[in-house]
């Protein structure tokens, strides 16, 4: 199995905000163990064990990088026919790839004739499209996949 990196920061991060010399836990079939010892350096290094007997150097795991945004989901509001343009047929409003402005509208969902809005929640790139024009979609259903920006 392999390594949880996400895993191995958090507890990382725990790790280094503590003052113990070592850290050793057990999760299921997991086991971490994090020393701490003294460099010539200066700054304490850190060496990371895991249960499959590797041995990581904590540097090379956590740099002091900003999380990626997560990608937004754009959900259906009400139950109907969904179209990616203003009216069925229509050129799409939005594409992937395209770059889309918070409150941009990316398509419609109608409902008995009547058209329903679409408007992106942030500002971002279309990552995906779920559904073809003229889907039947229900409340909740997934319809466009945003990175934002």
């Amino acid at each position: 199995m392999p390594l949880d990196r996400d895993r191995i920061n958090e507890l990382l991060e725990t790790f280094r905000a503590s003052d113990a010399a070592e850290l050793v836990i057990q999760e299921g079939d997991r086991y971490y163990r994090f020393v701490r010892q003294s460099a010539a350096a200066g700054a304490p290094a850190i060496t990371i064990e895991t249960n499959e007997g590797e041995a990581v150097a904590a540097p090379t795991l956590v740099e002091a990088q900003p999380a990626p945004p997560q990608n937004v989901i754009v959900h259906a509001r009400v139950v109907g026919l969904f179209y990616r343009g203003r009216q069925p047929g229509e050129e799409p409003l939005a594409r992937v790839g395209d770059t889309v402005a918070e409150g941009q509208p990316l398509g419609i969902v109608e409902v008995l004739r009547k058209p329903t809005a679409i408007a992106s929640p942030v500002a971002g790139v279309v990552v995906e499209i779920v559904h073809e024009d003229g889907h039947g979609v229900q409340y909740g259903d997934r319809l466009f996949v945003i990175r934002p920006e």
